[in-house]
């Protein structure tokens, strides 16, 4: 994939500003090599920007409430799909790469609407976090779903990869844990697109 492609990357937070991160430096890292990477992500505002020539960000805004984090993160799914649809409709997107349980709904739906390959990224899981919330139960079913959907999974620590294993049921052969033995894991995630593309 190195010097070609074109990645959609859906995440809740993108902040160029903020310290460093897995998705900023992934896209920075990705751009370097060539690759047209688009973020789509949530913000304050409505905006499209770009960061050099290879990294555009799609950022929606979302200004209705709900009554709990759960409900929150579904309704902003409405509008990362709605960018990310409007993308798809213009774009010729090799795979996309979703961030986290919060985008998922969106990344399955364009998915399969367009017929993609799609990768996620876990940082954690809910066991992990152990919140404990009533809506505890919806988020480890949306966190397994995603696996099952995914073609590839990245984990970035060793307890995360466990308890998709043991407790999600992953086939091993499906998670790459990104850091395993000091990797660089922009190379490992580039590597896992490449196994995507490859199948």
């Amino acid at each position: 994939m190195v010097g070609t492609g074109r990645i959609l990357l859906i995440t809740k937070d993108f902040n160029i500003q903020g310290p460093s991160s897995y998705v900023k430096d992934l896209s920075f890292f990705m751009a370097g090599r060539g690759t047209d990477v688009h973020v789509v992500c949530y913000g304050n505002e409505e905006c499209d920007y770009d960061l050099g020539e290879k990294i555009h960000v799609h950022q929606v805004r979302f200004i209705l409430g709900a009554n709990n984090t759960y409900n929150w993160h579904m309704l902003m799914n409405n509008e990362l799909k709605r960018k990310s649809r409007e993308l798809m409709e213009k774009n010729d997107f090799d795979l996309i790469h979703c961030i986290d349980w919060t985008a998922y709904p969106t990344a399955i739906g364009v998915s399969r609407m367009f017929d993609k390959p799609y990768v996620i990224t876990l940082y954690s899981t809910e066991k992990e976090r152990g919140l404990g919330v009533y809506e505890s139960g919806m988020i480890s079913d949306i966190e397994w779903m995603s696996t099952y959907d995914a073609g590839y999974i990245i984990t970035l620590n060793q307890d995360t990869r466990n308890v998709l294993i043991h407790d999600y049921g992953v086939p091993s052969g499906k998670i790459t844990l990104a850091t395993e033995n000091g990797k660089d894991p922009y190379e490992e995630t580039e590597h896992v697109y490449e196994r995507m593309l490859n199948n």
